[in-house]
């Protein structure tokens, strides 16, 4: 199965595509700088971004130079989101597992036979980037309203989502009801939210994806 057959595949199915003839040559495309590729953990709460360039990846896994195992753990390493089909004609167990823990949605043998099921894998993975897409777009929003927030009302927004009452809050941060009761006003507004309910669907997403980056620590 060649470069060209799979490229004219997936055009005739309205799917553009660009072909590249190794990693290195992808890579360089897209100013993607070779460094350390080392497997990562991406559960540390640390941002995993967006590629450079809406779509997805179908990959060799035997190639020249940098193979396609050695080029999605990069793109981990780079902490880049980029959701990989991977085709093979000579692909073990191990290569298999390593490839779907880190990510990959679908891992194919290659024939000339299984244009239906590349393309059903290729349109599960553009549907996945374009899930993130619109989930990180969602998240910088709500990054950029949290940094919006005095100190004092990250300290209340903290204890609203803890499902505190606003008397409860009042007694114990030391303040009013009134000023508890304007600080929430004031939360509501800037996170453009109506009610504690919302507030808290909010927060908890974003704790999901970010948890240890969730509040910036020099709010003031």
């Amino acid at each position: 199965m060649t470069r060209a057959l799979l490229q004219g595949w997936l055009r005739a199915a309205d799917v553009p595509a660009q072909v590249f003839d190794s990693c290195e040559a992808f890579l360089y495309h897209f100013s993607i700088p070779v460094s350390d590729s080392r497997p990562v953990e991406l559960c540390d709460g640390l941002p995993v971004n967006p590629f450079p360039q809406a779509g997805c990846l179908l990959l060799d896994v035997m190639l020249p130079g940098m193979d396609g195992l050695q080029l999605q753990t990069l793109l981990t390493t780079q902490r880049l989101h980029l959701p990989t089909v991977f085709l093979t004609g000579t692909a073990t167990i191990s290569m298999a597992v390593a490839a779907v823990k880190r990510g990959a949605v679908d891992f194919l043998e290659k024939t000339g036979r299984n244009s239906e099921q590349v393309l059903a894998a290729v349109r599960e993975a553009l549907a996945a980037d374009a899930c993130f897409r619109r989930e990180h777009r969602r998240h910088k929003t709500t990054r950029r309203r949290l940094d919006t927030l005095t100190k004092r009302e990250l300290e209340i927004l903290e204890l609203l989502v803890a499902k505190r009452e606003i008397k409860q809050i009042a007694s114990q941060s030391g303040r009013s009801y009134a000023t508890v009761r304007n600080q929430r006003r004031a939360i509501f507004r800037k996170m453009k939210v109506s009610s504690t309910v919302e507030l808290y669907e909010v927060v908890q997403s974003m704790r999901r994806s970010y948890p240890s980056s969730f509040l910036r620590e020099d709010a003031s």
